[in-house]
């Protein structure tokens, strides 16, 4: 066989039904817009053609971590709401509180970019006293998102916090755990709202977020 050789001239009856069959599962086209604001689509054939997602969060090694001494589980805590996620390329909000430093949650930013401040309700599973928190930012090389200025608040009502937070800090550019401080207080519910981050950008991310127990 060459590039002289018309194999379909060869075969005229094999390419009779090959049009037959062509012509039978032809549809017409239809005049449309193609809507995927969440960029799951786009995401899903990426996966479909290399095997997974843009950026694979658990590849990442070396790194940092939040001390796991004192502090609420993590498999104790739930998330009862939050301002927004990306989940087109999985950076889901739940994954601030999953315990695992390589998975990150970003605000979203595909199609529609969401704005300071960025939120998260935390349920701690009952009753806790607790005097302050740790923030892991992202382990990867980058720093969109990483926290600056950001508030705590605490209460017993997911539903009402208080007008003034219970902690307020900077958050350095660094990858290990920092740990901001309080008063000794009961609650059940935290709100974390990031005001600010690092690199004077409009996203918030965290890789964990972990609240410390009082001794």
């Amino acid at each position: 066989m060459s590039e002289s050789t018309s194999v379909a001239d060869s075969h005229p009856d094999v390419l009779e039904k090959m049009q037959v069959f062509a012509d039978a599962s032809h549809s017409p086209v239809e005049a449309g817009t193609y809507y995927d604001k969440s960029r799951e689509r786009h995401e899903r054939d990426r996966k479909a053609k290399w095997g997974t997602l843009r950026d694979d969060q658990t590849r990442l090694k070396n790194v940092q971590r939040i001390p796991g001494q004192n502090i609420v589980p993590f498999e104790d805590t739930k998330l009862i709401r939050f301002s927004s996620e990306n989940r087109a390329n999985d950076r889901l909000a739940k994954y601030a509180i999953d315990g695992k430093p390589s998975t990150v949650w970003h605000s979203q930013f595909s199609q529609e970019k969401k704005k300071h401040p960025h939120e998260l309700v935390i349920d701690l599973g009952q009753t806790r006293m607790i005097n302050g928190f740790y923030y892991l930012a992202r382990q990867d090389k980058g720093w969109n998102g990483a926290f600056e200025e950001t508030e705590f608040y605490v209460s017993d009502n997911a539903d009402h916090f208080p007008e003034e937070p219970y902690v307020r800090c900077m958050f350095k550019k660094e990858k290990q755990a920092q740990r901001v401080k309080g008063d000794k207080i009961s609650c059940r519910y935290v709100l974390v709202r990031n005001i600010s981050e690092v690199a004077d950008n409009d996203f918030g991310s965290a890789a964990d977020i972990a609240v410390i127990l009082a001794k």
